[in-house]
């Protein structure tokens, strides 16, 4: 076409020079190849997708690869706050999955938002010590697809103060954050040992309900937590809470069987407390030292008052044991200042050393049918005490159990004279007059 047009411009006389043929084509075949370029891109205009920051197709699981991303000066992507992989380490050899942690000797940005995947291995595990004691960090956010949050994986991390976390919490993960104020935990069902103890300023802590693990020391010296869900956790485990000064109430759910030993020890806010049914073991000063406590409400299967378990509890003014509990053992309510009206239903047969010693304000106590034994020290100090009913169930009153009771001047015993004078009884105050069944006694100083 190109040679015919040539001849008619050259009025049909044949170009012999093959050079200026040559070179016109070439020019023709670049101009023909450039308009189909600028067609194309006309045509796609609109159509395609300008922002500077990639993202993935809703119908594909593709991740976004790491040069999609726009990395400042801090290696954090502009466009969503991303982290650059290149300043993590991730461990590959889990079979599907990797680990991510922190590397040695990298200044991380204040905020660190994890990356979902490594190199199409999608992020489930924050190594055990995988950011151990690293500074500079103050809000950690974990990605979806993290299932498990190694133990200690961020313990000592001095500047921290909020973490959105996914997954599991394994013991001791943010052990000693003392700046740390707020975690919300997005899903998981576990909270290992010590996972926030000493933590002083954590404040709320927002769980799933699914949340069914919570382990011992839990949140212990957490002095600033004024509120926890407990999901549905099926035990609260020893000393989870000691120390938490300034929580106020403890919804315990009903699916909660089991309290351990000092699991509220020390909180010295705590004001009110139910404890559902569900509960049937509840274990020794879980209550201890919580001097605001005023009003609880026990559950009616539990079998006995555990060893100090509302020692020292200043505030709390009345208490009734429920009608299943046949024990109330060793200093359970000692030092209960305020105590001054017990309701005791019969099926007691055991009251523990000092179990009620120094409750200031008691008056009168009236000991139900079915009691054995008073133990060393049971009423010990009780200033204001002034009458004691005794039924005729108890055999033993062991040394100091009504001593030391300045104001008692009488004891109503449901037997006679004779069984009075074989008892064995070493521990009460001389000056007050028995009263029994066929006459009345006087003890003497």
């Amino acid at each position: 076409y190109m040679i015919e047009c040539l001849k008619t411009v050259s009025g049909g006389k044949r170009v012999k020079n093959k050079k200026i043929i040559i070179f016109l084509c070439v020019l023709c075949a670049l101009v023909i190849a450039l308009a189909a370029c600028l067609i194309g891109m006309l045509g796609d205009f609109g159509g395609s997708t300008s922002a500077s920051h990639a993202t993935t197709s809703a119908t594909t699981e593709t991740p976004v690869p790491s040069n999609a991303h726009e990395y400042g000066e801090n290696g954090v992507c502009t466009g969503c706050g991303v982290i650059s992989e290149d300043m993590l380490g991730f461990d590959t050899g889990y079979g599907g999955y990797c680990a991510v942690f922190a590397k040695e000797g990298v200044t991380y940005p204040s905020v660190l938002v994890i990356p979902e995947s490594f190199g199409g291995l999608p992020v489930k595990l924050v190594s055990q010590k995988g950011f151990f004691g690293v500074s500079g960090i103050e809000e950690i956010y974990l990605p979806e697809t993290v299932e498990n949050v190694g133990s200690e994986a961020f313990s000592g991390c001095a500047d921290l103060k909020k973490a959105v976390v996914y997954g599991n919490i394994a013991s001791g993960a943010f052990m000693n954050c003392e700046k740390l104020e707020t975690v919300d935990m997005c899903s998981g069902n576990s909270i290992g040992d010590y996972a926030f103890s000493g933590c002083t300023l954590l404040e709320n802590v927002d769980t799933e309900e699914a949340l069914m693990f919570l382990g011992r020391y839990a949140f212990s010296g957490c002095a600033s937590l004024s509120e926890i869900s407990l999901g549905n956790i099926r035990k609260i485990p020893m000393y989870a809470f000691e120390g938490c000064e300034r929580l106020e109430t403890a919804e315990i759910p009903e699916s909660v069987k089991q309290i351990e030993t000092g699991a509220f020890l020390g909180c010295f806010r705590l004001k009110s407390v139910s404890i559902p049914d569900s509960v049937t073991v509840v274990m020794s000063g879980i209550f201890e030292n919580c001097v605001s406590l005023a009003e609880v409400r026990l559950p009616s299967g539990m079998s006995e008052i555990g060893e100090r378990m509302f020692l020292n509890c200043m505030s709390l003014a009345e208490i009734e044991i429920p009608e299943g509990v046949e024990a109330i053992m060793d200093m359970a309510f000692g030092g209960c200042k305020k105590l001054k009206e017990i309701k005791l239903h019969e099926g007691i047969f055991f009251v523990g050393a000092y179990a009620f010693s120094a409750c200031d304000s008691l008056e009168s106590i009236v000991l139900p049918e079915g009691l054995d034994t008073l133990s060393y020290g049971a009423f010990y100090s009780c200033r204001s005490l002034s009458s004691v009913t005794l039924p005729e169930s108890i055999a033993n009153i062991y040394e100091y159990a009504l001593d030391d009771c300045e104001n008692l001047v009488t004891i109503i015993y449901g037997g006679t004279l004779e069984k009075w004078n074989t008892m064995y009884k070493y521990g009460i105050k001389g000056g007050c007059t028995v009263y029994c069944e066929d006459g009345r006694i006087n003890l003497w100083e």
